[in-house]
């Protein structure tokens, strides 16, 4: 693929650097920076991913990092997930308009993995369509039944004999 995806670190002045996707789209790196950081050392350049070999995560246990394996895990996942939108979206781009621009790769990108959580919370979606929110009900406080009249209407047929 002409736009390959690969992963790199940028360096902090802390002991972790920030893992980011970095894609030449028209001579330029483009840069887009995940939330996670990690201890260099357990990044494998080679592979693009965090370490996950037991034994070297071993160390990083003993040394108080309980979670290391799962936060190890973690990462790899949403590398993964990142790794395959990308290359999604750079293939559908070039499908309907035959070009990848940085811009609209980072708007892509940016609604998948840095969509507001008020956007998910302030409306139920079912199947592509918006849909009404659901009443709360107060099931603590006894309810009396709502007796409701409704007016009576005549049926136009009321005429006929059978």
């Amino acid at each position: 693929m002409a736009y390959e995806p690969h992963f790199y670190l940028k360096k902090n002045k802390e002991d972790e650097s920030t893992i980011y996707l970095g894609i030449q789209i028209d001579g330029k790196l483009f840069k887009y920076y995940t939330k996670y950081k990690i201890i260099p050392e357990l990044f494998d350049k080679k592979s693009q991913r965090a370490v996950t070999d037991k034994d070297v995560l071993a160390i990083y246990k003993k040394n108080g990092l309980n979670n290391i394996k799962v936060t190890q895990m973690n990462i790899n996942t949403y590398l993964d997930g990142l790794y395959e939108n990308s290359t999604r979206l750079i293939r559908e781009s070039l499908k309907d308009t035959g070009l990848v621009t940085k811009e609209n790769l980072k708007q892509e990108l940016d609604y998948i993995y840095k969509a507001p959580k008020e956007d998910f919370d302030s409306e139920l979606t079912m199947g592509g369509t918006k849909t009404e929110s659901v009443p709360v009900v107060d099931t603590t406080q006894p309810t009396q039944p709502q007796v409701t009249s409704t007016p009576a209407v005549e049926d136009e047929d009321d005429d006929l004999p059978f």
